[in-house]
């Protein structure tokens, strides 16, 4: 069944085809330029996630709540993921609700089809397992605390 659906794909039109080569050539198939508008898409978006992490810091540093990091993962070219980690005092504020509506706002305004962020926030009694971040892709981008 896959394979009829494979080749019915494969043989459907030239676009279709082409398609498949690209991406199963790679990059040199599909040209420099789309390779450049990628990692141009990419980087422009990871400087603006940047900016909203610094934006929420301030936000935090505002209502005396102490974040110790904050960690950013590429979920796709366009969509990312923020992780702050806060001590376990500061999670159980009620102030906190406060950078959810923030982080919220942010992630509704921003949205667009070439740009998407999500924030979280965890609590870090101390085991906070940088590594298991690190496989899950997140990179930490702040030391705070």
């Amino acid at each position: 069944m896959v394979e009829d659906l494979e080749n019915t794909l494969k043989n459907s039109d030239t676009y279709v085809k082409d398609m498949l080569k690209f991406y199963e050539e790679g990059w040199d198939a599909r040209g420099i330029d789309d390779k450049e508008k990628f990692q141009a898409r990419v980087k422009a978006n990871v400087i603006t996630t940047l900016t909203y992490i610094s934006e929420v810091i301030k936000q935090f540093n505002a209502l005396n709540l102490h974040p110790k990091t904050a960690h950013i993962k590429l979920e796709t070219p366009s969509s990312q993921t923020v992780l702050f980690s806060v001590p376990v005092e500061d999670f159980t504020n009620k102030e906190l609700l406060k950078i959810y509506t923030y982080t919220h706002n942010i992630e509704k305004t921003s949205r667009s089809d070439n740009y998407r962020v999500a924030f979280s926030i965890a609590y870090d009694n101390g085991a906070l397992d940088s590594e298991c971040l690190a496989s899950e892709g997140f990179v930490k981008t702040h030391s705070i605390g």
